[in-house]
This record gives C-alpha cells, structure tokens and sequence, in this order.
C-alpha cells in the first residue's frame, strides 16, 4: 500500500526531499485554492438568492455541486498518494474548471461587458470577493493543468513511489 506524500519522511535524502516538497507544496495550493472556490460559493448563493428572495436551493444544484466536490476530493485523495485515477480525476477537474471560466470570459468580452466583469464594475463586496476567487481558480486551473502535465512523471510514472521507495532507488 502506497503511503501519502503527507506520511513520508524527508530526513537525509537531498534532491528528492525538493521534489518531495514541491509536490507537497502543489497538493496544498491546488487543494486551498479550490475549497476556497467552493466555501465563496455559500455568501453568493446567500447574496443573490437567498436574502433576496428567499429561495432554497434547489436538490438537482446541491447534488450536482456536491458531485463536483466530490469529483474534486476522491482526485485530490488519489493524486496525494501517486494513484493513477486520481491524476485523471483531478485534472479532468481541472480541465473543465479551466474550460468554465474561459467560456464565461468569452461570453462577457462578446457581449460587450469585458472580461473580469464582476472585478472591474462590482455591484458589491461580496461579488467582488467570490468572483476574485473564482477568477483566481480560472487562471490557477490553467498553472495546475500545465504543472500537472509537466510532471506527469511524478505523480504517475516511475518517480511516483513513495519517498522512502525513492531514496532507496537514489
């Protein structure tokens, strides 16, 4: 059974414990840049539905939006522990997430409103706030995707042992 990345010592071991730690380094940016992108999805939804109108959400968006969670996390679980289906999982994750934000820039620059919309005019703080992060992800998704397949070697191929499997290998 492999061992996750976050359960390896990096004691004694030079260039691997680099490559060790940007790997950790990635997992723990990809993972707090996207969670934030799902907790900023909680005041929107408040923002401009619920205080609004008082509109519950709907149970076909709230299991679709947990899907995507958990689309996200079970990758996530898999690609921190040098799984094959977790690299597929999170950047197939990524990959939509990528192709969302750019359709949703194209569509605003089409239809005269320019790109980043919400960031230069907001309506408010709290719009302002959300769509910062979720453009944030947008251009993070795009770094994420080329990193991943930049590395591909590391998180799938042979260089995806465990640390300790590694040092013996050096």
């Amino acid at each position: 059974m492999k061992k996750s990345i976050t359960q390896e010592s990096n004691y004694g071991c030079g260039t691997v414990c680099f490559a060790f730690a940007a790997d950790l380094a990635f997992l723990y940016i990809l993972f707090a840049v996207t969670m934030a992108n799902f907790v900023a999805q909680i005041p929107y939804y408040l923002h401009q539905y619920y205080l609004t109108s008082h509109t519950a959400p709907s149970p076909l968006g709230l299991v679709l939006m947990g899907g995507v969670l958990a689309w996200f996390l079970i990758g996530y679980h898999g690609l921190a522990r040098y799984q094959k289906y977790g690299y597929i999982l999170v950047l197939s994750f990524l990959s939509v997430e990528f192709l969302f934000y750019l359709q949703t820039q194209i569509a605003q620059y089409l239809s005269g409103h320019g790109i980043f919309l919400y960031v230069s005019s907001p309506h408010s703080l709290i719009l302002f706030i959300v769509f910062g992060v979720g453009y944030i992800n947008f251009i993070a998704s795009a770094w994420f995707i080329y990193e991943l397949l930049r590395h591909a070697r590391s998180f799938v191929g042979d260089a995806a042992l465990p640390l300790s499997k590694r040092i013996t290998k050096s």
